[in-house]
């Protein structure tokens, strides 16, 4: 009927991940000059996040990090990331990064960045895969192929509802939730916890 044809003109969520004002963590990314790195890539570690260093084009080193949020760190877009650095106890890293010159262009920052499943299951909520039904943590990787691996884990109930009888988009949300739960509730644990 016309409501089972609403229905399935319903979109399928794959837009990446849906920023949320409650996220616990902060991504701030700046390049710098006249940096020497001590291997192509470099992690470092401190009680409040981590950061990542590596070549990129023109002689820049990307330095890339993830904070937990700290509503108590001030700075505009040029001084903030030094800011994390100093109220995480990246001490060694903001010695280099204070020798360095930071391209005042190049400072990027994501807030609002959630971990682990971000919707519920509820006729209400749109289907969903990839980061808008959940987010890896960054540090333990393998985001792309588990978007890869959310579309696969979501293409037959989705199959179902198109061509099997008496399907709703209710039982269709649900069901792709619990695929995609049942596939991933390991990993996200894990990456939840670190």
């Amino acid at each position: 009927g016309a409501s089972r044809a609403s229905a399935r003109s319903r979109p399928i969520w794959a837009t990446g991940r849906a920023l949320q004002k409650s996220g616990r963590l902060m991504g701030l990314k700046v390049h710098a000059l006249d940096f020497e790195l001590q291997a192509d890539l470099e992690m470092h570690f401190a009680p409040g996040g981590y950061a990542g260093l590596c070549q990129v084009e023109d002689g820049r080193v990307n330095i890339s990090a993830l904070f937990h949020r700290n509503p108590a760190v001030r700075g505009d877009r040029t001084t903030v990331f030094r800011s994390y650095l100093e109220s995480c106890g990246f001490h060694g890293l903001l010695e280099r990064v204070d020798r360095a010159q930071l391209d005042p262009e190049a400072h990027a920052a994501v807030a609002g960045v959630p971990s682990g499943f971000c919707l519920q299951a509820s006729g209400d909520e749109p289907c969903s895969v990839g980061d808008h039904f959940w987010v890896m943590g960054p540090f333990t990787g393998n985001g792309i192929s588990m978007a890869f691996e959310s579309a696969a884990v979501a293409a037959e109930p989705i199959a179902d509802f198109i061509h099997g009888p008496g399907s709703c988009w209710a039982e269709l949300t649900e069901n792709v939730l619990a695929a995609q739960r049942r596939r991933f509730r390991n990993r996200i644990r894990l990456s939840h916890s670190l």
